[in-house]
């Protein structure tokens, strides 16, 4: 079935967290199959094996929904197929939509997204890439950080119950406590046995420290998958969007909030410390009010200016020099 023209099919899988949706087109742009798949490692395993024994090469898309596409996208590597994780701002609902229609199913998104690989040739997103020792150093830092929401909420709920008139309810917060600081205690050592340079040069940024700098490098993967400081601060969520339409509507600029929330809430908080110490990024932030901008828009700028900081400094092994960056006049660290 798959012997087409064409030596090339493309595999759009629309992702969900029991199942996947999934639409195959030929060279042609053609529709030979669709289908649903269960999102186990046997049912994936299976139906990445049958469409790759068909005799073309295959190249599938996949939304980077959570972690929920992890299993679809190393069935599919195992079988020697080429596997891009899209952005799902690319995918959207929105971005597919070929009429003014608001009608969206499962089916529908995965045949869209295999038409927009069939329309880009595969060149969208970024390349599939397993590691599981980076993948693990993501997996700690995001259980550290539901670990210190969640000992935040405890506190709040505890202080609530406190306020009330009947009697108090016991609870040890010191059991988070401990938790926490054993895992940023392994988080670091695993962070600086895989990137102890890039960790190295972090920390010698004034205002960032080493749970900061772990946290960072283990979330983005030591900033492999980003090739510019614009995918990473998109990925992040810290890119300006803009709204406009003839003369009646000019929106103001707003953060996007469209990448990982686990990197945004990191970079934002780290951007209150360097406002605290580091001159270089006060005076980023003094000049955003100067012009205006209310503390909160000022530090998402200075949040967005150490994004591309981070990657400049970590992709190429660099020190962080202010004279370099362009934030105003600032004493040098």
């Amino acid at each position: 079935m798959l012997r087409t023209a064409e030596s090339i099919v493309y595999l759009g899988m629309d992702i969900g967290k029991a199942s996947h949706a999934w639409t195959l087109l030929n060279g042609e742009g053609l529709l030979l199959e669709d289908g649903t798949v269960l999102n186990t490692n046997a049912a994936l395993l299976k139906l990445a094996g049958r469409l790759a024994r068909e005799g073309a090469s295959l190249i599938v898309g996949c939304e980077a929904t959570g972690t929920y596409y992890e299993n679809a996208a190393l069935a599919f590597q195992k079988s020697g197929a080429t596997v891009h994780v899209i952005n799902p701002a690319l995918t959207s609902t929105k971005a597919l939509r070929s009429s003014m229609r608001s009608t969206k199913t499962d089916r529908q998104d995965a045949r869209g997204i295999a038409g927009k690989l069939f329309e880009k040739r595969g060149e969208i997103g970024t390349v599939f890439q397993w590691n599981p020792e980076e993948r693990r150093l993501q997996a700690m830092a995001r259980h550290l950080q539901f670990l210190k929401k969640q000992r935040v909420a405890l506190r709040v709920r505890m202080e609530d119950v406190a306020s009330r008139s009947f009697d108090p309810i016991e609870a040890d917060v010191c059991l988070f406590d401990h938790e926490i600081e054993r895992m940023e205690k392994a988080l670091a050592q695993q962070t600086k046995l895989l990137w102890h340079e890039a960790v190295a040069i972090l920390v010698a940024i004034r205002g960032v420290g080493e749970a900061s700098a772990c946290l960072l490098l283990a979330e983005t993967g030591c900033m492999k998958r980003f090739p510019t400081s614009k995918a990473f601060a998109a990925f992040a969520g810290l890119d300006p969007t803009l709204k406009q339409s003839g003369t009646s509507v000019n929106g103001k600029s707003r953060m996007s909030k469209a990448g990982s929330p686990h990197l945004r809430a990191r970079l934002t908080w780290s951007a209150k410390l360097l406002v605290r110490w580091n001159d270089t990024f006060k005076a980023c932030f003094d000049n955003a009010i100067s012009r205006g901008k209310a503390p909160g828009v000022a530090y998402g700028i200075v949040a967005r200016k150490f994004a591309t900081v981070v990657h400049q400094c970590v992709t190429n092994l660099q020190p962080f020099d202010s004279s370099r960056v362009g934030l105003g006049i600032a004493k040098p660290i």
